[in-house]
């Protein structure tokens, strides 16, 4: 039986359930019919009220100001607004999480709450930025969203707008107070609400969160200091915060009760949180570079031992020669040698030689498989290869951690974080003190964006080595990775002091010279970095790291050609590693506009990674400013399959299909490229 559309909102929306009745609003969970039944929320205004047209006016500028702040996809998506006489209706995105008031049934964690607040404070900045206040920031203003875990800020109806010809406060019905309380500073509460009130409430929600204090049962004592009914510090040694920890400092000037003497904007609180030092990433870092390759420790005191080994050499050539061609258990601890000598080189192409040479002599040798999958991971773009020798050698020596280790780290690298986590559990059943399998355990939680459990690994391995940079670099990564270069910045200035001691003692080790370099290109310290990555190519002239970071700094700093031919050397020294072909291709064409050349970059970076997407983009890209429109849309539509969210290939795609005529099909594309950046479709309203 078709429905009828009168039992429907706006002859549209299915009432699902009613979430709120509050004000002068009733907010219901509704199924749009036209859209598939999808869920959205649709917030009407009672009826019958008094002063209901200065009501619906407030909706109405409701609607307009969430259509203002698209760009943040932290805020709810406009989706429709109509005013049919009786009905009169915003309609938004339905957000899928819970409120973090029904999240306060524990105390959260210090690094959950940085997280929380460096999201929350991008999402203010914006919305300050565009001369609009909240003015109603609380636990249940915000919600967790189950897809990705960020913090989103709902409930606009009491925005003020700056340099607005409308008035909020003044068209209010009498008697209507702004805010929540405990959560709404002094000057919010007598209708004076500034910028400085929504750092005061969000400031109170993470002193919720961390406490577990409700706000209202909190007040300053005579000293200025935060304290309880009972007259005791909020900060207590049970929080690992007491009140000159950094983040109750900060957290403190947040709800001073006077606006002047809190932060002057919100980009000063940013500014503050970014000199911290904090232990906890959101997501995922791209990378490891360091593997577990082992020399024992005779062959390491023997080396050391130069007048020994002067006087041996020459017995020990006469023997190798004889014993070498003759007897077979010299040549399979030769070829290990060898091989683990030329990892130490970083030459992984003659690693590998020496290591396959070994397992042809023993096939079930640990050390031959252990030792081909490290030589596989160092050249890159050869991962399934590398995991297949590693679990080779576990066959035979399961319990391995060193295999283990590698194991995890190749898991992770091919985004197999589940199975990563499980191999590193594995590990820590046997040696729990494990610190690697601990960094990799918190990375692989993050993949798995199980934040938490992440936060708890990564405190023990700041337990176990406290003072090691490439920790603080990873997570670094990982922070960029989630909420930009802004907030990483503070885990880039830790690895950067690590480094610069590392190197007050071994200033002859490349790979301490290229991390330094690599950190100073994420602080945007081009210069500096340069320098790091030319004294590691003064150690090691083939340095493939050394030559990628200073090809890209050059790109940074627009010395194309010389960043080419960076890249050039590094090809040279790692062909098969698809990532220098994919920097090479882009930069071939977005600089230098030599398209057949980078058209050829991107078919290797293609060849060795297959399901690349930047790859395919890039190659549609190319293609497309070449006038070959067919081969771009064929390159584009892999792009499309390999990641299907991505909206810049959705729009690049609707390009392609305009160029051949395909309009509807490039309207269709076009739309969803707007539907995954966040771009509202016009909707009209009801006349």
């Amino acid at each position: 039986m078709t429905e009828s559309r009168e039992n429907l909102l706006g002859g549209r929306y299915r009432i699902n359930q009613i979430l709120a009745t509050r004000n002068f609003f009733t907010t219901y969970l509704v199924q749009d019919t036209f859209e598939n039944d999808s869920l959205c929320i649709v917030k009407k205004l009672a009826p019958n009220i008094s002063q209901r047209q200065v009501v619906k006016r407030l909706l109405q500028r409701e609607a307009d100001i969430l259509q203002i702040l698209q760009q943040q996809d932290q805020i709810p998506g406009y989706l429709n607004y109509f005013d049919s006489g009786d009905e009169c209706c915003l309609v938004e995105e339905y957000i899928r999480g819970k409120s973090l008031d029904k999240l306060l049934d524990r105390k959260w964690s210090k690094p959950e709450v940085v997280i929380f607040l460096r999201q929350l404070l991008a999402v203010l900045d914006f919305i300050h930025k565009q001369r609009i206040i909240h003015r109603d920031i609380n636990p249940s203003n915000i919600i967790k969203r189950d897809k990705d875990e960020k913090y989103v800020l709902i409930d606009f109806g009491a925005v003020k707008q700056l340099d607005s010809d409308y008035s909020f406060s003044q068209h209010l019905p009498p008697q209507t107070v702004i805010g929540t309380p405990g959560y709404a500073p002094p000057e919010q509460m007598s209708g004076r609400g500034t910028f400085h009130s929504d750092i005061y409430g969000l400031g109170m929600t993470a002193i919720h969160l961390l406490t577990g204090i409700d706000p209202r049962d909190i007040k300053r004592d005579e000293r200025g200091e935060l304290v309880d009914m009972n007259h005791r510090s909020i900060w207590t040694k049970e929080l690992k915060i007491e009140k000159d920890d950094w983040l109750a400092r900060i957290l403190t000037r947040m709800v001073y009760s006077r606006p002047e003497q809190r932060y002057p904007t919100v980009e000063d609180v940013i500014k503050n949180l970014n000199k911290t030092q904090i232990s906890a990433p959101d997501t995922l870092p791209p990378r490891y570079t360091q593997l577990n390759i082992h020399v024992s420790s005779f062959i390491q005191r023997f080396a050391s031992s130069k007048y020994i080994f002067l006087a041996l050499a020459t017995v020990t050539s006469v023997l190798l020669a004889v014993e070498f061609i003759f007897h077979p258990f010299l040549r399979p601890w030769y070829y290990f040698q060898q091989g683990i000598s030329y990892l130490d080189k970083r030459d992984p192409e003659a690693a590998l030689s020496q290591f396959d040479e070994l397992i042809k002599l023993q096939r079930n040798s640990v050390q031959g498989w252990k030792g081909r999958g490290d030589a596989l991971f160092i050249q890159g773009g050869r991962d399934r290869s590398a995991l297949a020798a590693y679990d080779t050698a576990l066959k035979n020596q399961p319990n391995n951690q060193k295999i283990l280790i590698n194991r995890g780290k190749i898991l992770y690298r091919l985004g197999e974080h589940r199975e990563a986590l499980s191999t590193y559990e594995k590990v820590l059943t046997l040696n729990p003190n494990e610190s690697e399998a601990w960094s990799g355990k918190g990375l692989a939680h993050l993949g798995l964006r199980q934040f938490q459990d992440a936060s708890n690994s990564f405190e023990k391995l700041k337990q176990l080595k406290p003072d090691q940079p490439r920790i603080w670099q990873e997570i670094g990564y990982a922070v960029e990775a989630s909420q930009g270069r802004d907030f990483a910045k503070p885990y880039f200035q830790e690895a950067l002091s690590g480094y610069k001691d590392n190197l007050s003692s071994n200033k002859k080790n490349p790979t301490i010279w290229n991390d330094k370099g690599s950190v100073l290109l994420k602080l945007e310290r081009y210069d500096e970095a340069l320098k790091c990555y030319e004294e590691a190519l003064k150690i090691d002239k083939n340095s493939y790291e050394a030559l990628v970071g200073k090809g890209n700094v050059l790109n940074l700093q627009k010395k194309y050609l010389e960043a080419l031919s960076a890249y050039d050397q590094a090809a040279k020294v790692r062909p098969d590693d698809y990532q220098i072909w994919l920097n090479r291709g882009i930069l071939l064409t977005q600089a230098l506009g030599r398209n057949d050349e980078a058209l050829n970059s991107l078919d290797t970076a293609i060849k060795l990674r297959p399901n690349n997407f930047d790859a395919w983009l890039y190659k549609g890209l190319v293609l497309f400013s070449t006038n070959k429109f067919q081969e771009a849309l064929v390159a584009l539509d892999k792009a499309k399959e390999i990641n299907p969210q991505n909206p810049d290939v959705w729009g690049m795609r609707s390009e392609v299909l305009k160029a051949l005529n395909r309009n509807e099909e490039a309207r269709i594309s076009l739309e969803e490229s707007k539907k995954l950046t966040g771009t509202p479709t016009p909707q009209p309203k009801a006349q």
